[in-house]
Parts: structure tokens; sequence; C-alpha cells
């Protein structure tokens, strides 16, 4: 979970080194946004994982983090460049089965995504307005990883055996959001920001999970947060 998270910091710094040397082009601003991001689940690994563990997809909803660099190309259009980090971390128990004492077989899953991304904003307001709704899209690297940690099941073992271990698989794929939103301007420089994205990935599972066929990354980000513009 470091590495994405790593990436993500280094991500950051990134866009703001970028912004800085962009400092000629015009109207700019940042954004801070945080709020939840909800899988949509639908993959082999998410549809095998229900079928033999308790919960489902909505327990993998958890917060997420992202940053914003916006440039004005028209008082109607704006390039924006962005990362975000969601991870999160959930406990799962074979429905099943229980161990000799009555217990739960349970180990955790952990997941974490970083969206790096390049979009193009189109503002359905102008730019003094009291509410700016906008949409958008863009697409990117989606940098990812999966790991499990906990008791397992051995079921080619007779009588079946419970062991511990940890699984782990990572990459980076590529995928695309769409986006809308609003913008109220509190200030010239200062404003509040709420938008969502609808994110459209999926990688094929390697290393310790091959064979798991694809993991979905999709889903819909729904965050809030400020605007500085200079």
């Amino acid at each position: 979970m470091r590495r994405t998270l790593s990436l993500f910091l280094l991500s950051t710094v990134a866009v703001l080194v970028f912004a800085t040397e962009a400092a000629a082009i015009g109207q700019q601003s940042f954004r801070i946004r945080a709020g939840v991001f909800q899988p949509d689940g639908e993959s082999s690994y998410w549809l095998d994982a229900n079928d033999v563990f308790f919960g489902s997809i909505d327990d993998f909803e958890d917060a997420t983090v992202g940053i914003d660099y916006v440039v004005a190309i028209t008082p109607m259009l704006d390039f924006i460049l962005s990362s975000d980090y969601y991870g999160t971390e959930v406990a799962q128990a074979y429905r099943d089965f229980e161990d000799a004492n009555g217990f739960d077989i349970v180990h955790d899953t952990l997941l974490d995504v970083t969206p790096i991304t390049v979009g193009l904003i189109v503002n359905l307001a102008p730019p003094r307005a009291p509410v700016r709704f906008f949409v958008g899209a863009g697409a990117g690297v989606y940098l990812w990883q999966l790991e499990e940690v906990g008791d397992f099941i051995d079921f080619d073992a007779q009588p079946l055996d419970i062991f511990f271990d940890s699984f782990i698989d990572d990459g980076a794929e590529f995928g695309y959001y769409l986006q809308a939103g609003l913008e109220v301007p509190f200030s010239r420089q200062l404003s509040f920001v709420a938008d969502a994205r609808w994110d459209d990935v999926e990688a094929d599972l390697s290393g310790d999970f091959r064979g798991f066929g694809e993991l979905d990354l999709s889903g819909v980000r729904y965050t809030a947060g400020i605007g500085w513009s200079f």
C-alpha cells in the first residue's frame, strides 16, 4: 500500500512543479478535494470473492483525496491535470467454513489506486456566474496494488488445511473518466468545488493472483474541496 501512496505524493509534487513552470499561461487554479470512492466490482475477481466470502463490493467504499491543476484555455474550456489516491482494507471471512474451534477463517484484503490523469473541462456558465456548473472527460494511468493477507483454506488438501499467507499484485493500467460538478466562488481567489468522476479501468491479474481473471478498478469518486485561483 505504501508504494502507490508514495507515487500519489510524488505525482502531487509533480503537479505543483508543473504549475510553477507554467505560471505565465494565464488564469490558473489549484483544487484540493476529499471524498469517497465506490468501486463497481464487476469482474471475475470480485464476483468470485462475493461467492466465497461474506460481504460485498459495498464494503470497499472508502476515502479518497485528490489535487487538480486547472488552466483556462478559453472562458468556457479548461485543461485539468489531476492526481488522486484511494486506499482501503476490508476483513473477509469464508461463508461456509470455520476452523476447528468454530471461529471464522478471516483474511484482510487491501486495495489502493492512484489515478494520474489529464482532461478537459467544459464550463456551462460564464466565469462570473454565482454557481458554475461543468462537465469534463479525461484519461491517464491508474496505478494499483492488491494484497490479501491472513488465513486461507487449502482445498487440495485432505482433510482441508488452514494456513497463513499473503498474496500481492500491482500494476499500471490505462483508463478514462467522465466528470460533472460545480464551483461556487467565495471571492476572486477562493471557491468551493464539488464533482463526481466515473472511472473506467480494468487490470489483468498476474503474480500471486495469476488465474483470477480481471480486477475491475472502475467506480465513482464523489469529492468536494477548495479551489484557489491565481
